[in-house]
């Protein structure tokens, strides 16, 4: 492990997060399968349906990607995951898988029926976030942005497609992002697979809809996260304001990020919450925005 990814996985452990006290959601005998699993909001995602009692599949690439200038998840964080997920008494299991692939994919989804039965909720989270202008943007750096947001949810919806169709019920909900609304400098490959991931999940969600499917897309604004952190530290050294992720709320400096009102990965799992909940049991082809209200601005 190196130091980055050694300070990344404390960081996670130590930080101080929000707590929802007026509603406990139980997804007791579900199974739910989140991509991009092993560390961030993956892993937030993935621990909070483990204590509301459901069992768990975790998938993640665990391998850096050529374009991507950050370091990626590893297995050990993979597996770190997984024995945090056993010690609260449900089962995981953890599995290596570029969502990229199809073969990876459709392994990756016959081996959670087969050690599970089912898969009652996928959350597609998998995603990177590496900035290049137009002028430097390659298309392998396309590739490996669009691939992994857009290409890997159409490949895990049609392959768990089948298995929540026999089932005669299911959730969907993809990760999408304030990107699907607005965007950035040097961010326009990003923008393209956000705004495709909500395009293709209205599509989707008419198609499953007969089967009782629910799909939908959770879009966060600026995640206090390590990677993100860091980014807008960076930022706030400099003079460029021009990515400040400041909301609608007075939360006590424009570089609300940091305040003790940042926005948290549990904050967007509260959201995939409901929506894989059957208090969303008519909510369809739907975005909600989680982003402190920074796109109404």
């Amino acid at each position: 492990m190196t130091s980055d990814e050694a300070s990344s996985n404390a960081w996670e452990q130590t930080v101080s997060v929000p707590t929802v006290k007026n509603i406990q959601w139980s997804f007791k005998d579900q199974v739910v399968m989140i991509t991009g699993a092993a560390r961030s909001q993956g892993r937030a995602h993935a621990l909070a349906f483990a204590r509301a009692g459901a069992d768990i599949a975790l998938l993640d690439i665990c391998h850096d990607l050529a374009t991507v200038p950050y370091p990626m998840s590893t297995e050990e964080d993979l597996s770190m995951v997984a024995k945090e997920i056993e010690a609260l008494g449900v089962r995981a299991l953890p599995i290596v898988c570029d969502v990229r692939s199809d073969s990876d994919v459709k392994s990756a989804i016959d081996a959670v029926v087969a050690q599970f039965g089912r898969i009652d909720v996928l959350v597609n989270n998998a995603g990177v976030y590496p900035f290049y202008s137009i002028f430097d943007l390659t298309e392998q750096a396309w590739d490996e942005v669009v691939d992994t947001v857009l290409k890997g949810a159409f490949l895990c919806a049609k392959h768990v497609a089948g298995h929540m169709r026999a089932a005669g019920r299911g959730k969907i909900v993809s990760i999408g992002s304030t990107s699907a609304i607005t965007s950035v400098a040097s961010n326009s490959h990003y923008t393209a697979a956000k705004h495709g991931l909500v395009g293709f999940s209205k599509g989707l969600a008419i198609d499953l809809a007969p089967y009782g499917i629910n799909v939908n897309v959770v879009s966060p604004g600026a995640v206090y996260t390590p990677h993100v952190s860091s980014f807008f530290q960076q930022l706030a050294a400099g003079d460029d304001t021009e990515l400040a992720p400041g909301g609608a709320f007075d939360l006590g400096g424009k570089w609300n990020l940091f305040n003790d009102e940042a926005l948290h990965p549990e904050d967007i799992t509260n959201a995939i919450m409901f929506l894989a909940s059957d208090a969303a049991r008519f909510i369809t082809g739907q975005s909600i925005v989680v982003d402190q209200g920074f796109t109404i601005k």
